[in-house]
């Protein structure tokens, strides 16, 4: 077998280095790559477990009128709501 760059690759104008091994079936020879939505993968963590945490908002300004324990419980993260777990896996295919 002879390694082959993609064809979209040569011909889509932008140089890249990325060596792909011939295969009998094209589809497979240049399928896109699953990538993380960056602005996802700054807000949620995923932990051990598979459940995701997320921080809790109004943290950022205007807490001079907020009370002590209001700001406390605002600093812990909690787990993502299950109504809600589906559309952030979907944005972090990587873990």
């Amino acid at each position: 077998m002879v390694n082959k760059r993609c064809p979209e690759q040569l011909l889509g104008g932008k140089r890249s280095f990325h060596v792909f091994v011939e295969t009998d079936l094209a589809s497979e020879m240049c399928m896109p790559k699953v990538k993380t939505k960056k602005a996802a993968a700054k807000r949620f963590k995923v932990l051990k477990s598979g459940k995701i945490k997320r921080w809790k908002a109004n943290k950022r300004h205007l807490l001079t009128k907020k009370s002590r324990t209001r700001k406390n419980s605002l600093k812990k993260g909690i787990i993502v709501d299950a109504s809600n777990m589906n559309q952030v896996t979907r944005c972090l295919p990587n873990g």
